[in-house]
């Protein structure tokens, strides 16, 4: 292995998104980490969107767009089907005009429970509390 190549391992840059000089076998798990990272940031944003102030309607609204960018493949194979569900039911239950921001009408014991999904997803995620 080359000293650069080493040394990039060794500073972790691999994982963070730095380029690196040659092909490794690192670079699928870079791929991966790379999905994962950015699956990871997506739901905190969407969690720091829940904690504030608004009904919960809106804040699940809000929420169900910051994480509709993502995709099944940004998860981990056990975590696929909890948010594809969490999306479902999202955007089953999602209403906007054509001048207000979306809002998720369900009932208060539904709309904790998908808030609840996204803090589960998060934290599974992350590997844990």
């Amino acid at each position: 292995m080359q000293d650069s190549a080493k040394k990039s391992m060794l500073l972790g840059e691999e994982e963070f998104g730095a380029d690196s000089v040659t092909a490794t076998p690192w670079q699928s798990r870079k791929n991966i980490l790379s999905n994962y990272t950015h699956a990871r940031q997506r739901l905190w944003r969407a969690l720091y969107i829940l904690v504030a102030d608004g009904s919960l309607g809106d804040r699940l609204g809000s929420a169900h767009a910051e994480l509709c960018s993502l995709r099944p493949h940004d998860f981990p194979g056990d975590l696929r089907d909890e948010y594809q569900n969490l999306m479902a039911d999202l955007e089953k239950r999602i209403k906007s005009g054509p001048s207000q921001s979306a809002r998720i009408h369900a009932r208060r014991p539904v709309s904790t429970q998908m808030a609840q999904t996204v803090l589960g997803l998060y934290i599974k995620l992350r590997g844990g509390i």
